[in-house]
């Protein structure tokens, strides 16, 4: 009678255990969730399968554009030839960026969604690929699917370990288009970068993307084409940012979904 007794109450405080460890992995008591931190490498890379997708979707479409050999990051331009979509569950813009001699050298797609706005870039070209995640706190920044680091919203510039590298600060800007014809914008025209202990750059706030596809010319009262004004010859790390910083001045800030 006792054995069995012993054997009853035996299997039921294992039972009773189970319960309690499975509460307790729901919770996330065996995580860590608090003190993880994402290791720097490709595994950091974003894992959603959306964003992976969207790389991937960007990616077949390179064969479009013309070699990026004899270009640099100098020869951007707020040029491009593309299309739009918005809608209750997130608005996208995606199409190609042209060069100063307006050859068609970058894919991009970028989606959006939320009251303050969330959401991926995917960019590439014959030799790279970019992506970014950004958000109203910082933007992370991802060349060749690994970490290149993160631009935060004060304009800090941090490398994948954290470390401060330099500062480029977007100014505040607002605008307005007449009749698709003229933009006004007001705010700083110019901000600069620094990078690695110098003031490597001056960038142009990109006028809103001018999209090829439209039959008027755009006038903006921003006259210099330039993305960008370089101060020094560019180490092939300082390249990188510099194409970074670009791209989210012609795709991020230079196109809005409100227009």
């Amino acid at each position: 009678m006792f054995p069995f007794f012993g054997l009853y109450f035996f299997i039921a405080i294992l039972i009773l255990a189970g319960f309690v460890v499975m509460i307790v992995w729901l919770a996330g008591g065996f995580s860590n969730n608090s003190t993880y931190q994402t290791p720097v490498g490709p595994s950091s890379y974003p894992s959603s399968n959306e964003r992976f997708r969207l790389m991937d979707e960007v990616k077949l479409k390179r064969h479009q554009l013309v070699s990026w050999s004899n270009y640099t990051s100098a020869d951007l331009r707020s040029w491009g030839s593309y299309s739009n979509s918005r809608s209750m569950g997130g608005n996208s813009v995606a199409g190609k960026l042209f060069a100063k001699d307006g050859s068609p050298v970058v894919i991009f797609k970028r989606t959006e969604h939320g009251f303050h706005p969330n959401g991926n870039i995917a960019v590439c070209s014959t030799a790279f690929e970019y992506f970014f995640v950004y958000s109203t706190a910082k933007i992370s920044i991802y060349f060749k699917r690994e970490p290149l680091g993160e631009l935060l919203s004060n304009g800090k510039i941090l490398s994948p370990e954290g470390r401060e590298i330099g500062s480029c600060k977007h100014p505040v800007s607002a605008g307005s288009a007449s009749n698709n014809f003229v933009d006004f914008y007001t705010g700083d025209k110019r901000y600069t970068l620094e990078l690695y202990g110098r003031t490597l750059a001056t960038f142009y706030v990109c006028p809103k993307l001018m999209n090829m596809r439209d039959s008027a010319l755009r006038i903006n009262q921003h006259n210099d084409t330039r993305v960008f004004e370089l101060h020094y010859s560019a180490t092939l790390e300082e390249e990188k940012w510099l194409i970074a910083l670009s791209l989210l001045g012609i795709v991020l800030h230079g196109y809005w979904f409100s227009d």
